[in-house]
């Protein structure tokens, strides 16, 4: 996918993230009892959605240096590799 799908994606997960892991969508998995990997309810629902910005940053960053790439070789008037 192109850059600015990538853009997009990141910039929508991050949104999400920011209104899950503040009130009042955290008072749903609010429950200290609870018990995910041995961390606490709370705190495994924000590892889980700090976690999951890896592989969303990580395809931004690989669009980004391929569409680097592209242009840098259709400058040169290269073919340019897709990558994937």
């Amino acid at each position: 996918m192109p850059h600015r799908i990538w853009r997009r994606i990141a910039w929508v997960y991050h949104i999400l993230f920011a209104i899950a892991v503040t009130w009042p969508v955290q008072a749903l998995v609010n429950d200290p009892e609870a018990l995910v990997l041995g961390l606490p309810g709370p705190m495994a629902w924000i590892t889980a959605w700090v976690a999951g910005s890896l592989p969303v940053l990580w395809r931004l960053d690989a669009a980004r240096i391929r569409e680097r790439a592209a242009t840098r070789a259709s400058r040169a008037g290269a073919a340019v590799p897709t990558g994937d």
